[in-house]
């Protein structure tokens, strides 16, 4: 077992745009306390390389590499859409963004409805996320896109408007899953998604 659990590598977009954005976070803090940081704009600026190792061109979109294989999943899911929460403004991720969004009612959810894998319940296989929606939210209104910001605002408010503060939803009905009471949905409606 634990040969198989060390060979298990992969680079995921959520994980590479988050920690991004928080060397961004910490650079700026840097400045403002008057601290030298070219060591975290070296990092910051191997990441922004790294990160477009990422990109599947097949399926248009970041995607999850397998660092063993060198194989992408080959999915595009919430985490595709991370690249603007991590200061990447790519352009070619609106037109994804439009056409999933189009198909739901209730926020991105985290694998493509157009997928045969697509599961609207099943774990990390369709349902909607409110702590997702809102760093891609914040992203999008970052990088200027506010009409796509408010859209996938508006749909996560109306998920815990109507259906409270569960861990995920259905991104088609709403319906809720997961925990009952998720503090980081609660967090979410509270600092972003309530207004």
């Amino acid at each position: 077992i634990l040969k198989t659990i060390r060979s298990f590598k992969v680079a995921d977009p959520t994980l590479s745009f988050i920690l991004l954005r928080a060397n961004r976070d910490l650079m700026d803090i840097g400045v403002e306390l008057g601290h030298n940081v070219d060591e975290i704009k070296s990092w910051i600026s191997i990441q922004e390389q790294g990160v477009h190792r990422l990109w599947n061109d097949k399926i248009s979109s970041y995607d999850s590499f397998d660092l063993r294989s060198g194989k992408f999943a080959d999915s595009i899911s919430n985490a595709s859409f991370m690249c603007w929460y991590g200061g990447i403004y790519d352009q070619r991720m609106l037109s994804q963004f439009d056409r999933i969004m189009n198909k739901v009612n209730y926020g991105m959810p985290s694998h493509d409805p157009e997928s045969k894998h697509f599961d609207r319940m099943r774990y990390w296989r369709g349902p909607s996320w409110a702590i997702m929606n809102m760093m891609i939210g914040l992203g999008l209104e970052e990088m200027g896109e506010i009409d796509r910001a408010n859209l996938i605002k508006s749909q996560t408010h109306l998920a815990i408007s109507e259906k409270g503060f569960a861990e995920y939803f259905d991104p088609m009905d709403g319906t809720p899953a997961g925990g009952e009471t998720f503090t980081w949905t609660a967090a979410v409606w509270l600092t972003w998604a309530k207004h």
